[in-house]
This record gives structure tokens, C-alpha cells and sequence, in this order.
């Protein structure tokens, strides 16, 4: 929404299936199919100018609106998926139950959005984790030592060498064909 508009993000939920409840969509224009307006449902903070500020900090519209009290929430079989594409300009409205201990991760499948910051964990019954296993290393706890003299035959060494170059060659072609 606002300056930070322009792709459609497949956001993606691990660990758990989610419920569609609402999918608000942006305002179209019908003979282009181009964005007229974002969603109203939603009311983004910042600048004056709803197509100069970014949508960091969003929230209802109407602020009456919460848990189910949602217009147009489909609360009796809803869709169940662990991916939705949410259009740029619009919303979906998802629940999940969290019945699946651990730390999960909601994320944009679009890797750059990810990386610059479009994914979180939701940190699930915590007290449930299952222990950890008595021998399992941990961080801070290895020891190096240097490998033992004569257990690489010439033969492995030969092995690796050709590994290496069949890889080398194999990025060469891969980048020649790609330019």
C-alpha cells in the first residue's frame, strides 16, 4: 500500500495451515485491470498523501472492527491453506491455531522481500518444546583437530580434484549460457 505498492506477495506460513476468513482487494479499474485506490478497510499512519506513505504501521479503518467483528468474515468452512498471495493494495484476513510447538516462520516467498524484512516467527507454547536431545551439540562446544596423517588416499584427492573442476565447468556454462 502507499509507496510501497506494486507487487502482489505470496506470504507463506510453516509449521501450520491457516483459515482465509476475508480477502480485501484494492479498487480496480475495469477496462485496464490497473489499481485505482488501495483497500479503505485499512488505514495506514504517516504521510497525508495515502500514495506517499508506506504502510508500515497499519490498522483499521473502522475501528470498531476486531476479533469477529469483521464484515464479510467466511467463519464457517473457510479456505485452508499455508500459502496466499495478498495483493498489493489489499489484505487477507487468516487464523490458524497454534497447536504445532515451535518457532514458525510467516514470510513473502519473493526471496528479496524476505531478506529485506517481510517475515516473522511466531514463537508457539514455548513450554511445550520437547528437550533437547543429552548429546546434542551445542553452540561453543566444538573442538578442532587437525586431521590424522595418511587417511586421504591418492585416489580421494584425484576424486575431489575432478569434483571441483566438474563443478567449476559446470558454473562457466551455467553463466555463459545466462549473459
Amino acid at each position: 500500500m502507499g509507496r510501497g505498492k506494486g507487487y502482489a506477495h505470496p506470504v507463506h506460513l510453516h509449521g501450520h495451515y491457516f483459515h482465509i476468513l476475508k480477502i480485501g482487494y484494492p479498487q480496480y479499474d475495469d477496462s485496464t485491470g490497473k489499481i485505482i485506490q488501495d483497500n479503505l478497510d485499512i488505514q495506514c499512519d504517516g504521510d497525508q498523501d495515502r500514495e506517499k506513505r508506506f504502510c508500515n504501521s497499519a490498522s483499521w479503518a473502522n475501528r470498531s472492527w476486531g476479533g469477529n467483528n469483521i464484515p464479510g468474515l467466511q467463519l464457517t468452512s473457510p479456505t485452508i491453506k499455508d500459502t496466499i498471495i495478498v495483493q498489493t493494495g489489499g489484505y487477507v484476513v487468516v487464523r490458524f491455531k497454534t497447536d504445532n510447538p515451535g518457532l514458525w516462520i510467516l514470510h513473502c516467498h519473493i526471496e528479496l522481500h524476505s531478506a529485506d524484512g517481510m517475515a516473522l516467527l511466531f514463537n508457539v507454547a514455548k513450554e511445550l518444546y520437547p528437550k533437547a536431545p543429552a548429546n546434542l551439540p551445542k553452540c561453543g562446544d566444538f573442538i578442532y583437530t587437525a586431521p590424522v596423517q595418511g587417511t586421504t588416499s591418492r585416489g580421494d584427492q584425484q576424486d575431489s580434484k575432478s569434483t571441483v573442476m566438474t563443478c567449476l565447468l559446470g558454473m562457466v556454462l551455467l553463466f555463459q549460457y545466462c549473459s
